[in-house]
Parts: structure tokens; C-alpha cells; sequence
């Protein structure tokens, strides 16, 4: 099922109610709402969704504890692999100007960022890919629980 929703860019002027009705919108395509959610979504918002950007949604507290498992037992992994099957579609993406918004770094998001460059790499896809970093606490955790009895909520 393609989700599919018109939302104003002049978000920043919620006041004005009436501009949320203007004819300048951006055209938005969600293809999924957690690991593991349906593939065919992707290439049906791409090719046919007529959409300004695509939205995917990987992330969850089970999600992120098993890309946690990932990563200790590969330090390169704790990223979404599936995504990566979206270099697929870069050429269409890349023509089309869709802009991609996803979680799918999880507690790599740099790694994520990384293999799907070298997919487009060997596609000449010439895509900007950004990376949000700062959400991975571990290092916090451990260090606070190094110097103290570190207690959580549920202990």
C-alpha cells in the first residue's frame, strides 16, 4: 500500500493556516514503516508515485537492540541492510530529484552512508548522501556505568 501524502513547504508559517492550502506543496511517498515492512513500495513510489520525497521508516527499540547484536558481531555492520536495495532505483531517483529521507544508519549510520556510496559508485550515480550522527548512548552508558553503579528504570 503506497502512502502518499501533500504537505506545504511553508511549514515554517503554521499560523497561517491558509498556506498550507497553496499550491506549492511537496509531494511526499512514506515506503515503509519498520524493518521489514514491504519492498515493493519503493519502486512503485519512485516510478510511479510522482513524489518531491521518499520516506522510510526502519527504526524501533526491537530494531535498534538487534542492530546493537549486529554490530558486536561485526563493527562495520548495525545498519538496515535492506535499504541498500534501494540503490536499484538510484539512476530513476537520481533523475527524478527524489530526495530520500531515512533512519535506516541505525547504530552505523556512517557504515549505511559508506556501502550504499560504493553501490552508487558502480552505478555512476551521483547522489548526495548525508548522515545524522550523536544518537548512539552506548559509549555514555559505559563509561557512566565505569564510574558508578549505573541503575536503569526497569533495575
Amino acid at each position: 500500500m503506497n502512502r502518499l501524502f501533500r504537505l506545504s513547504k511553508n511549514l515554517h508559517n503554521f499560523t497561517n493556516v491558509s498556506r498550507l492550502y497553496s499550491k506549492e506543496v511537496a509531494k511526499i511517498g512514506c515506503a515503509s514503516g519498520f524493518w521489514g515492512d514491504t519492498n515493493v513500495s519503493i519502486p512503485q513510489l519512485v516510478h510511479m508515485g510522482n513524489i518531491d520525497y521518499l520516506i522510510c521508516d526502519y527504526l524501533s527499540e526491537i530494531t535498534m537492540s538487534l542492530l546493537v547484536k549486529a554490530q558486536t558481531k561485526d563493527p562495520s555492520k548495525g545498519y538496515i541492510p535492506d535499504f541498500l536495495n534501494i540503490a536499484r532505483f538510484g539512476k530513476a531517483i537520481e533523475e527524478k530529484g527524489i530526495r530520500v529521507v531515512v533512519n535506516a544508519g541505525g547504530m552505523n549510520p556512517l557504515g549505511c552512508a559508506k556501502e550504499l556510496q560504493a553501490l552508487f559508485d558502480k552505478q555512476e550515480i551521483n547522489l548526495n548522501i548525508a548522515v545524522v550522527t550523536g544518537d548512539n548512548m552506548l559509549p555514555s552508558v559505559q563509561e557512566a556505568s565505569a564510574h558508578s553503579e549505573f541503575v536503569d528504570m526497569d533495575s
